[in-house]
């Protein structure tokens, strides 16, 4: 049995298109920020956090191996810009569980 005090993490990435799903930088959405949280599951336990929108990519963690709710939002000067669709992911001891990419849509 795995040791479930052995912590792991989840790397993730995204992009930014407009509606028409043409490629958009985060200065030209006006975004700022990717926001993520990540719930667990089984105790909803919160953790998560927020990078710079030009990153691209993030690792988060460490997390106990559990199940989790994960969702995204990209944020702007004004606040909330768009939201991608929730996933679930689990972290296992000593790895990292890649998530799928996301992709935020900004409306026009």
């Amino acid at each position: 049995m795995p040791d479930t005090a052995d912590p792991g993490t989840f790397a993730l990435s995204w992009t930014l298109t407009d509606m028409n799903a043409n490629p958009l930088t985060c200065a030209a959405a006006s975004a700022t920020l990717v926001n993520v949280s990540v719930v667990d599951s089984a105790t909803s336990a919160q953790y998560g956090g927020s990078f710079d929108c030009t990153l691209g990519t993030t690792v988060i963690g460490p997390l106990f191996t559990a199940s989790y709710d994960i969702t995204f939002e990209v944020l702007g000067a004004a606040g909330k810009i768009a939201t991608a669709p929730e996933q679930t992911g689990v972290v296992t001891p000593d790895q990292t569980t890649q998530l799928d990419p996301i992709v935020f849509v900004i409306p026009s």
